[in-house]
């Protein structure tokens, strides 16, 4: 008797306040799963010392990056609204085998866009985990992003691991890895190859503008908690993101630009991008194309620290096209991109370019749920190493080697809620 009591009264604690607060606040869980069956492989790798070969085919279930979420807002007078999303990938199945709480890759809390702040006339503002840059070109034309597998998106061309930096450790100690430029192969040095091209970022501080005759403007600043002082002076790791985005029901134009600056507490570490996106919708087509510019630099002050032989000052420029059509619950599209050599002032790195081919077919049961197919392949020149985006990608088990060529078929459900 003395425990129910306990019960109730701790029940009815957490409960009377809880519902007086609520009376105008509105709490929404939403998400997605999104599952297919993948055979994919990687073939035609470079033959090279310390190069990996080709991945073999193979028969998976792939998880299509879904997530879980929930939003809500609450009406503080005067047009004024607080609002907050806490937004986690569900990892409806995964690579290593089976999954436990706790164990590496599995799901955490707030894992994805995560924040809490203030909307009203003048805007919006918000603080916590946010995405920047990368994925701005999507509602250009980049559709399947949402709808089908996240393998079948030009992501794996645009931003991220462009070639321009990371894979570091891939060649035997004291080799240059020609694929990524001018950084020497060593687990003493790998920090000046690290690069910044966008993503979901801590530390965000976040205004969007009021939509104004279709346009919003958006402005990101990446706090610098990972300040630190070095003998080449005081790295501040610190970022700035802005979009200026156009849309109706017919047009759409992204102007996206995000700079890094003193990456990985080395100062001069900095890396920009910029990218601009334009789409048209008509008929039930939609055609869209992206250009993208990417740029790595490290000054002098750096190698006083890390012991690289010269300067890096890298540039790459990457080109999408895409093209879509939809009809009742039938839709159909391709995307077709371009990633460029990389260029150096010390020299282009040759065979450093890549080529995307994808297409996709969705059925829409209804407007929650589709049934989608997906071919895809990237074509890698011998020094380049581009793989399928993120849970997509072959990446995800394994790494690909230079030269390389990633290749699906994916067959999946993807259901929103």
């Amino acid at each position: 008797m003395q425990k129910r009591l306990i019960a109730l009264v701790a029940a009815g604690a957490i409960y009377v306040p809880t519902a007086a607060l609520a009376d105008d606040s509105t709490v929404t869980l939403y998400g997605k799963i999104n599952v297919g069956v993948e055979s994919i492989q990687a073939t035609g790798a470079t033959v090279a010392p310390g190069n990996p070969g080709d991945v073999k085919s193979r028969t998976r279930v792939t998880d299509g990056y879904s997530y879980i979420g929930i939003r809500g807002e609450e009406p503080l007078g005067d047009n004024l609204k607080a609002f907050f999303q806490v937004e986690n990938l569900v990892k409806a199945d995964g690579p290593g085998g089976n999954l436990t709480v706790g164990a590496a890759n599995s799901n955490t809390w707030a894992s994805r866009n995560s924040g809490v702040g203030l909307r009203g006339s003048f805007g919006e503002i918000l603080l916590g985990r946010w995405d920047v840059y990368y994925s701005a070109h999507v509602p250009g034309g980049d559709a399947t992003f949402v709808r089908t597998s996240f393998a079948s998106t030009a992501l794996a061309i645009l931003g991220g691991d462009s070639g321009i930096g990371g894979k570091v450790n891939t060649l035997p100690p004291g080799a240059v890895n020609t694929a990524q430029g001018n950084c020497p192969v060593s687990a003493a040095i790998p920090v000046a190859c690290a690069v910044d091209f966008g993503g979901r970022r801590n530390n965000s501080v976040r205004y969007a503008s009021p939509t104004i005759g279709g346009v919003t403007g958006i402005v990101q600043y990446v706090a610098p908690e990972g300040t630190v002082d070095t003998p080449a002076g005081t790295a501040r790791d610190d970022g700035i993101g802005a979009e200026l985005r156009f849309q109706t029901q017919v047009v759409f134009a992204d102007y996206a630009y995000f700079k890094r600056n003193d990456l990985g507490g080395v100062v001069g570490n900095d890396s920009t991008a910029n990218k601009l996106a334009l789409g048209v919708r008509f008929a039930g087509f939609t055609i869209g194309a992206v250009a993208e510019r990417l740029k790595h630099d490290v000054d002098s002050n750096a190698q006083t620290r890390l012991f690289v032989p010269v300067a890096i000052h890298r540039k790459r420029d990457a080109y999408v096209g895409f093209l879509a059509y939809a009809q009742g619950p039938w839709s159909v599209g391709g995307t077709y991109g371009q990633a460029q050599k990389v260029k150096s002032e010390t020299g282009d790195l040759d065979q450093t370019g890549a080529k995307y081919y994808q297409v996709t077919g969705v059925f829409n049961f209804s407007k929650r749920t589709n049934l989608y197919l997906t071919v895809a392949r990237i074509n890698n020149e011998a020094n380049a190493q581009y793989d399928f985006f993120n849970e997509g990608g072959l990446s995800d088990t394994t790494t690909i080697g230079r030269g390389a060529d990633p290749q699906t078929v994916v067959i999946g459900i993807n259901h929103f809620f």
